[in-house]
């Protein structure tokens, strides 16, 4: 059987400006979305949906890709606890370890790229905005990257002294539904998104140039500080109460608490240059009934298992 898998991600910093064409930080974790193709056509999400319309446009509608998109299925359970999405980007993941499965013998991790960003981005557009595609990169090559809209991707490596812990903050965010709300501060008050964007810019270059955990603390903190304010800017809770309860016991500890992506709930990102503050924060984080889940960076992206059948004849 074929098996197709996608690590989720976390986007560590350059959020909203990354969609004027300036660069975020992206970290794969091991938290995987897994494709399969059965044996009978699947109910279709509207990503798997377009997964299915770009195959049909890239090898035709009767092709062996097209028939097997119709017949995928993906499991997220990983990306979800207690019920609740985690914000690990499994939409993307999703997309990611379809394309990878639907391909079969034509699988290549740049093909998977350029199709399952289309097939996000189209599935994202009819919901109403089109993203950076920064989800599905880190999904198709792992690791920790650099990336921008060019598109362009570089490996990051992050200090080694730098202990990254995720708290969860109690409720899911929606993306699609923040970015426009944020944008149109754009078109209000350019001036000041862009002093905003510049600052969230400043820290995302700060993470990427850091060669000890002090100096990336400190980028971190911020670009949280950068994200808060453009929330109120554009009267959009970005940075929740939750965030400020963290960040007091993360500044007792020397560490920095920012949101991640677009914010408004989902995972925090709590930044440390030592391990044991990063320990004792996480411990300090349950007396308060707040959970921190278990993620490590994946250092594979996109992979397909198994051997490819000839769906569909």
């Amino acid at each position: 059987m074929i098996r197709c898998t996608a690590p989720g991600k976390i986007m560590l910093a350059g959020e909203y400006a990354v969609i004027d064409g300036s660069f975020a930080i992206m970290l794969a974790v091991d938290r995987y979305a897994v494709a399969t193709i059965q044996d009978s056509p699947q109910h279709l999400s509207p990503f798997l949906t377009a997964v299915h319309r770009v195959m049909c446009t890239r090898f035709g509608d009767q092709s062996q890709e097209a028939f097997a998109a119709l017949r995928v299925r993906v499991d997220t359970r990983s990306f979800r606890e207690n019920r609740e999405k985690l914000g690990l980007g499994s939409s993307a993941a999703a997309t990611v370890a379809a394309v990878g499965a639907a391909l079969g013998d034509a699988f290549d991790v740049e093909t998977v790229h350029k199709l399952a960003r289309q097939a996000h981005g189209d599935a994202q557009e009819a919901k109403g905005t089109r993203g950076s595609g920064a989800d599905v990169a880190s999904s198709c090559y792992g690791s920790c990257l650099r990336f921008s809209t060019a598109p362009s991707q570089q490996a990051v490596t992050l200090p080694p002294d730098l202990h990254l812990v995720f708290p969860w903050c109690g409720q899911s965010a929606s993306t699609t539904a923040l970015v426009p709300k944020v944008r149109l501060l754009r078109t209000s008050a350019r001036d000041n998104y862009e002093r905003l964007c510049q600052a969230i810019v400043k820290s995302a270059q700060g993470l990427a140039s850091a060669s000890e955990g002090a100096s990336a603390v400190s980028a971190l903190r911020a670009g949280g500080q950068a994200v808060a304010e453009l929330g109120r800017a554009a009267g959009v809770d970005l940075w929740l109460p939750i965030h400020s309860q963290m960040q007091d016991i993360a500044a007792q500890l020397g560490g920095a608490v920012k949101p991640t992506g677009a914010g408004g709930g989902d995972l925090a990102l709590a930044a440390f240059s030592s391990a044991e503050a990063a320990t004792l924060f996480e411990a300090r984080l349950g007396d308060h009934g707040i959970h921190c889940p278990a993620l490590a960076p994946s250092h594979q992206g996109v992979r397909l298992l198994g051997q490819t059948s000839k769906v569909g004849e």
